[in-house]
Protein backbone atom coordinates (compact mmCIF):
# COMPACT_ATOMS: atom_id res chain seq x y z
CA UNK A 1 0.00 0.00 0.00
CA UNK A 2 1.41 3.30 -0.60
CA UNK A 3 1.72 6.11 2.09
CA UNK A 4 -1.00 8.41 1.41
CA UNK A 5 0.28 12.05 3.00
CA UNK A 6 -1.97 14.28 1.65
CA UNK A 7 -5.56 13.57 1.07
CA UNK A 8 -8.18 16.23 -0.10
CA UNK A 9 -11.86 16.19 -1.74
CA UNK A 10 -12.22 18.43 -4.65
CA UNK A 11 -16.93 18.67 -5.30
CA UNK A 12 -18.25 19.26 -8.45
CA UNK A 13 -21.99 20.17 -9.60
CA UNK A 14 -22.47 18.78 -12.86
CA UNK A 15 -25.29 20.47 -14.52
CA UNK A 16 -26.79 19.90 -18.27
CA UNK A 17 -26.32 22.91 -20.41
CA UNK A 18 -24.38 26.13 -20.48
CA UNK A 19 -21.12 27.92 -22.02
CA UNK A 20 -18.15 24.96 -22.16
CA UNK A 21 -14.68 26.55 -20.49
CA UNK A 22 -11.41 25.08 -19.39
CA UNK A 23 -10.89 24.94 -15.81
CA UNK A 24 -6.85 24.86 -15.06
CA UNK A 25 -6.73 22.76 -11.98
CA UNK A 26 -5.30 24.49 -9.24
CA UNK A 27 -4.54 27.82 -11.43
CA UNK A 28 -1.16 29.00 -11.15
CA UNK A 29 -0.26 26.50 -8.94
CA UNK A 30 -1.17 23.71 -11.54
CA UNK A 31 -1.17 19.92 -10.16
CA UNK A 32 1.53 19.22 -7.45
CA UNK A 33 1.66 18.56 -3.80
CA UNK A 34 -0.38 21.25 -2.67
CA UNK A 35 0.72 24.15 -0.28
CA UNK A 36 -2.57 22.89 2.41
CA UNK A 37 -4.33 20.24 2.08
CA UNK A 38 -8.03 21.34 1.62
CA UNK A 39 -5.95 23.38 -1.03
CA UNK A 40 -7.85 21.47 -4.31
CA UNK A 41 -11.14 21.85 -2.30
CA UNK A 42 -10.99 25.82 -2.18
CA UNK A 43 -10.09 26.28 -5.66
CA UNK A 44 -13.35 24.75 -6.42
CA UNK A 45 -15.39 25.76 -3.90
CA UNK A 46 -17.49 28.46 -5.77
CA UNK A 47 -16.73 27.54 -9.64
CA UNK A 48 -19.68 25.84 -11.55
CA UNK A 49 -18.96 23.18 -13.75
CA UNK A 50 -21.11 22.37 -16.80
CA UNK A 51 -21.49 19.48 -19.98
CA UNK A 52 -18.46 20.24 -22.26
CA UNK A 53 -16.42 22.08 -19.77
CA UNK A 54 -12.68 20.45 -19.71
CA UNK A 55 -10.62 19.99 -16.58
CA UNK A 56 -6.81 20.86 -17.35
CA UNK A 57 -4.25 18.90 -15.08
CA UNK A 58 -0.76 20.78 -15.85
CA UNK A 59 2.35 19.17 -13.86
CA UNK A 60 5.71 18.48 -14.37
CA UNK A 61 5.85 14.53 -16.16
CA UNK A 62 9.05 13.65 -14.84
CA UNK A 63 8.15 14.24 -11.24
CA UNK A 64 4.31 13.47 -10.82
CA UNK A 65 1.69 11.78 -12.81
CA UNK A 66 -2.16 11.63 -13.12
CA UNK A 67 -3.96 8.39 -12.16
CA UNK A 68 -7.57 7.42 -12.73
CA UNK A 69 -8.58 4.70 -10.02
CA UNK A 70 -11.42 2.95 -8.79
CA UNK A 71 -13.30 4.01 -5.55
CA UNK A 72 -12.04 1.31 -3.80
CA UNK A 73 -8.76 2.07 -4.49
CA UNK A 74 -9.30 6.22 -3.53
CA UNK A 75 -11.07 5.07 -0.16
CA UNK A 76 -7.36 2.91 0.50
CA UNK A 77 -4.52 4.66 -0.99
CA UNK A 78 -3.86 1.75 -3.00
CA UNK A 79 -2.95 1.90 -6.49
CA UNK A 80 -2.75 -1.50 -7.86
CA UNK A 81 -5.75 -1.84 -10.16
CA UNK A 82 -5.84 1.36 -11.78
CA UNK A 83 -8.31 2.79 -14.64
CA UNK A 84 -6.30 4.88 -16.38
CA UNK A 85 -2.86 6.65 -15.91
CA UNK A 86 -1.63 9.68 -17.94
CA UNK A 87 2.00 11.03 -17.43
CA UNK A 88 2.18 13.92 -20.36
CA UNK A 89 2.87 16.63 -18.23
CA UNK A 90 -0.38 18.44 -20.01
CA UNK A 91 -3.69 16.27 -19.64
CA UNK A 92 -7.23 17.65 -20.52
CA UNK A 93 -10.76 15.04 -18.92
CA UNK A 94 -13.18 16.42 -20.49
CA UNK A 95 -17.04 16.48 -18.50
CA UNK A 96 -18.49 15.09 -21.64
CA UNK A 97 -21.80 14.17 -20.00
CA UNK A 98 -24.24 14.01 -16.89
CA UNK A 99 -24.98 11.00 -15.73
CA UNK A 100 -23.41 7.49 -15.87
CA UNK A 101 -20.35 7.19 -17.51
CA UNK A 102 -19.35 3.78 -17.31
CA UNK A 103 -15.54 1.99 -18.32
CA UNK A 104 -16.28 -1.38 -19.08
CA UNK A 105 -14.66 -3.34 -21.37
CA UNK A 106 -13.58 -0.08 -23.54
CA UNK A 107 -10.86 0.30 -20.33
CA UNK A 108 -8.45 -2.51 -19.62
CA UNK A 109 -7.10 -3.06 -16.52
CA UNK A 110 -3.91 -1.52 -15.53
CA UNK A 111 -1.36 -2.93 -13.05
CA UNK A 112 1.29 -0.72 -11.75
CA UNK A 113 3.97 -3.60 -11.17
CA UNK A 114 5.21 -3.68 -7.41
CA UNK A 115 2.69 -1.54 -6.42
CA UNK A 116 3.93 1.45 -4.31
CA UNK A 117 7.78 -0.24 -4.91
CA UNK A 118 7.89 0.14 -8.40
CA UNK A 119 9.92 -1.63 -10.86
CA UNK A 120 13.26 -1.42 -8.90
CA UNK A 121 15.16 -3.24 -6.37
CA UNK A 122 13.25 -4.02 -2.75
CA UNK A 123 13.55 -1.53 -0.44
CA UNK A 124 13.70 -4.24 2.32
CA UNK A 125 15.52 -6.59 0.07
CA UNK A 126 13.06 -9.06 -0.57
CA UNK A 127 13.46 -11.27 -3.56
CA UNK A 128 9.69 -12.29 -3.88
CA UNK A 129 8.35 -8.91 -3.97
CA UNK A 130 7.51 -9.24 -7.72
CA UNK A 131 5.93 -12.66 -7.41
CA UNK A 132 4.03 -11.77 -4.04
CA UNK A 133 2.50 -8.63 -5.64
CA UNK A 134 1.33 -10.95 -8.97
CA UNK A 135 -0.41 -13.51 -6.34
CA UNK A 136 -4.06 -13.37 -6.71
CA UNK A 137 -4.36 -10.69 -9.34
CA UNK A 138 -5.89 -12.27 -12.30
CA UNK A 139 -4.55 -10.51 -15.95
CA UNK A 140 -6.54 -11.41 -19.06
CA UNK A 141 -5.24 -10.36 -22.70
CA UNK A 142 -5.58 -6.31 -23.37
CA UNK A 143 -4.64 -5.64 -19.89
CA UNK A 144 -1.33 -3.55 -19.58
CA UNK A 145 1.36 -3.56 -16.85
CA UNK A 146 2.85 0.10 -15.91
CA UNK A 147 6.41 -0.59 -15.18
CA UNK A 148 7.46 2.92 -12.77
CA UNK A 149 11.63 2.92 -13.09
CA UNK A 150 14.03 5.33 -13.26
CA UNK A 151 15.47 5.83 -17.42
CA UNK A 152 19.19 4.71 -17.36
CA UNK A 153 18.75 2.74 -13.85
CA UNK A 154 16.42 0.12 -14.74
CA UNK A 155 15.55 -1.65 -17.55
CA UNK A 156 12.15 -3.98 -18.67
CA UNK A 157 13.28 -7.10 -21.02
CA UNK A 158 10.65 -9.57 -21.94
CA UNK A 159 12.28 -12.95 -22.08
CA UNK A 160 11.75 -16.85 -22.55
CA UNK A 161 11.15 -19.02 -19.39
CA UNK A 162 14.51 -20.43 -19.48
CA UNK A 163 16.17 -16.87 -19.60
CA UNK A 164 13.62 -15.83 -16.63
CA UNK A 165 15.11 -18.64 -14.42
CA UNK A 166 18.76 -18.11 -15.37
CA UNK A 167 18.57 -14.23 -15.19
CA UNK A 168 19.42 -14.15 -19.00
CA UNK A 169 18.82 -12.25 -22.26
CA UNK A 170 19.24 -12.08 -25.68
CA UNK A 171 19.52 -10.04 -29.13
CA UNK A 172 15.91 -11.10 -29.82
CA UNK A 173 14.43 -9.84 -26.31
CA UNK A 174 12.06 -7.38 -26.56
CA UNK A 175 12.95 -4.44 -24.28
CA UNK A 176 11.78 -1.35 -23.06
CA UNK A 177 14.40 1.21 -21.57
CA UNK A 178 12.39 4.45 -21.26
CA UNK A 179 10.47 4.87 -17.81
CA UNK A 180 7.59 4.72 -16.84
CA UNK A 181 7.21 1.17 -19.92
CA UNK A 182 4.17 0.34 -20.45
CA UNK A 183 3.54 -3.38 -21.62
CA UNK A 184 0.03 -4.30 -23.35
CA UNK A 185 -0.77 -7.96 -22.75
CA UNK A 186 -1.35 -9.46 -26.25
CA UNK A 187 -1.52 -13.05 -25.96
CA UNK A 188 -2.65 -15.62 -23.23
CA UNK A 189 0.05 -17.93 -21.48
CA UNK A 190 2.89 -17.46 -19.79
CA UNK A 191 5.08 -13.78 -19.84
CA UNK A 192 8.51 -13.26 -18.05
CA UNK A 193 9.88 -9.91 -17.52
CA UNK A 194 13.45 -8.95 -16.14
CA UNK A 195 15.55 -6.08 -15.36
CA UNK A 196 18.62 -6.30 -17.34
CA UNK A 197 20.80 -3.94 -15.00
CA UNK A 198 23.32 -5.64 -13.26
CA UNK A 199 22.35 -8.11 -11.05
CA UNK A 200 19.12 -6.67 -10.69
CA UNK A 201 17.45 -9.67 -11.45
CA UNK A 202 19.09 -11.78 -9.61
CA UNK A 203 18.39 -9.89 -6.35
CA UNK A 204 14.81 -10.05 -7.22
CA UNK A 205 13.47 -7.59 -10.12
CA UNK A 206 11.97 -9.94 -12.08
CA UNK A 207 7.94 -10.80 -12.89
CA UNK A 208 6.47 -13.61 -13.91
CA UNK A 209 2.50 -14.05 -14.65
CA UNK A 210 0.09 -16.03 -15.93
CA UNK A 211 -2.78 -13.92 -18.74
CA UNK A 212 -6.16 -15.16 -19.38
CA UNK A 213 -7.73 -15.16 -23.05
CA UNK A 214 -10.19 -11.71 -23.40
CA UNK A 215 -13.23 -14.43 -23.15
CA UNK A 216 -12.29 -14.98 -19.39
CA UNK A 217 -12.21 -11.33 -19.16
CA UNK A 218 -13.14 -9.96 -15.24
CA UNK A 219 -14.93 -6.68 -14.56
CA UNK A 220 -12.85 -3.99 -14.29
CA UNK A 221 -14.25 -1.40 -11.40
CA UNK A 222 -15.33 1.30 -13.28
CA UNK A 223 -13.73 4.62 -12.59
CA UNK A 224 -17.16 6.52 -13.24
CA UNK A 225 -20.20 4.70 -11.37
CA UNK A 226 -23.78 6.26 -11.30
CA UNK A 227 -25.03 7.76 -8.22
CA UNK A 228 -28.58 9.03 -9.55
CA UNK A 229 -30.16 10.68 -11.92
CA UNK A 230 -31.99 13.04 -9.39
CA UNK A 231 -29.49 13.74 -6.77
CA UNK A 232 -28.76 17.52 -8.47
CA UNK A 233 -31.83 19.33 -7.05
CA UNK A 234 -33.91 20.95 -9.99
CA UNK A 235 -31.94 20.00 -12.56
CA UNK A 236 -34.25 16.71 -14.37
CA UNK A 237 -31.83 16.33 -16.77
CA UNK A 238 -28.65 15.94 -15.18
CA UNK A 239 -27.35 13.33 -12.19
CA UNK A 240 -24.15 12.46 -10.59
CA UNK A 241 -21.26 10.45 -11.12
CA UNK A 242 -17.52 10.26 -9.41
CA UNK A 243 -14.54 10.30 -10.61
CA UNK A 244 -11.48 9.13 -8.41
CA UNK A 245 -8.00 10.22 -9.72
CA UNK A 246 -4.75 9.89 -8.14
CA UNK A 247 -1.68 12.06 -7.93
CA UNK A 248 1.26 10.19 -7.83
CA UNK A 249 4.67 11.14 -7.05
CA UNK A 250 7.62 9.37 -8.00
CA UNK A 251 8.48 8.70 -4.74
CA UNK A 252 5.56 6.62 -4.67
CA UNK A 253 4.30 8.85 -1.18
CA UNK A 254 0.93 9.32 -2.71
CA UNK A 255 -2.03 12.24 -2.64
CA UNK A 256 -5.23 12.35 -3.73
CA UNK A 257 -7.97 13.80 -5.75
CA UNK A 258 -11.82 13.24 -5.16
CA UNK A 259 -14.18 14.57 -7.70
CA UNK A 260 -17.75 14.51 -7.10
CA UNK A 261 -19.56 15.43 -10.47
Amino acid sequence: MASCHLCWAIGFLLVASAAAKEHMVGESEGWKTPPSKDFYQEWANGKKFVVGDKLVFRYTPSAHSLVEVTEREFQFCTQHDVIEMHYQGHTVIDLDRPGTRSAGSARNGIHIVGGSNGWKLPIDGNSSLFQTWAENKQFVVGDELVFLFTTGVHNVLEVSESQFDACTHSFESKGHFTGPAIVRLSSPGNHYFICGVGQHCERGVKLNITVAPAALDKTHGAVLYESSATTTRGLSSSSSFQIYLLFQLLLFSSSFLYLLL
